[in-house]
């Protein structure tokens, strides 16, 4: 598929709501852009199995870029076409180094499977962690010693008042990209996300770029969180919704909110369809 334009949405909080429904005209405008031949992707931080639980089957999508940029999925054939992962001497050395701040964290296996996970338990209160633990319970494991595996990442559930460990901790991290990440359970704790080096929601985009033959600077991206920021400053076409924390819509042009369109108010700002 060779096309000159690209359009780019995160899901969560941007094309789909709090309980995952889509709006009518976000709808109707991903129909458009495919008729139109418009590669349509959605870049989200959600694991394959965790979005393809969320999204309809039949969502009108080309590609997918998933677990925040470490892989990309051909959507229609339901083909990985890339993915990353942390070597083990990496996921040894933050492993140890999130146990000993005594932090609690999941780390996942390797993509396809990174669904899976060992988790630390610290904090008997971090209701967002126990949240998302009991969730996820059929795949979760107790981490019983350092493990000696790849993994495509860690995510450490910060507690309410340790926010502002965030910056010391990305200090204390090693060879991986860390991404904070609002968390999508409570929408108040902080998730700190470490990826390998390089990993973002822009890299699997540009990936996707490359591959297709389109110039970044005419991809439309629009986004509500911080774990967008990476693709949000990947063109100058970039919107977030209403919803989103304040300092994103004022760093970035903002469009109506997710219960109200804003996606399909973004493309339809770029593209005549």
């Amino acid at each position: 598929m060779k096309n000159s334009k690209m359009v780019i949405t995160d899901f969560d909080g941007t094309l789909a709501d709090s309980n995952r429904e889509i709006t009518s005209k976000n709808l109707e405008t991903l129909h458009n852009l495919g008729q139109a031949g418009i590669p349509r992707v959605v870049a989200t931080g959600r694991n394959l199995h965790s979005f393809t639980t969320a999204a309809p089957p039949d969502l009108p999508i080309d590609y997918l870029v998933f677990s925040t940029g470490a892989g990309v999925l051909d959507w229609k054939n339901k083909k990985l076409l890339a993915k990353s992962q942390l070597e083990k001497d990496v996921v040894r050395h933050n492993t140890e180094m999130l146990i000993d701040e005594n932090k609690d964290f999941m780390l996942h296996f390797p993509i396809p499977d990174n669904h899976k996970f060992l988790f630390h338990r610290f904090h008997s209160d971090n209701h967002d962690f126990e949240t998302r633990l009991n969730y996820y319970g059929e795949f979760a494991q107790q981490l019983d010693r350092v493990p000696d595996i790849n993994a495509t990442q860690l995510l450490a559930v910060l507690h309410r008042d340790e926010l502002s460990e965030l910056e010391r901790l990305t200090t204390l991290a090693e060879r991986v990209k860390v991404i904070k990440t609002t968390s999508p359970i409570t929408g108040t704790a902080i998730w700190m996300e470490l990826f390998p080096e390089g990993i973002s929601k822009a890299f699997g985009i540009n990936w996707l770029c490359e591959k297709l033959g389109i110039n970044h600077n005419y991809c439309v991206v629009v986004g509500n969180d911080y774990n967008d920021l990476d693709m949000l400053h990947f063109t100058e076409k970039s919107y977030v919704v209403e919803n989103s924390p304040d300092d994103l819509k004022s760093e970035f042009n903002t469009v109506a909110s997710v219960e109200n369109s804003g996606f399909a108010e973004a493309v339809n700002f770029h593209i005549d369809i």
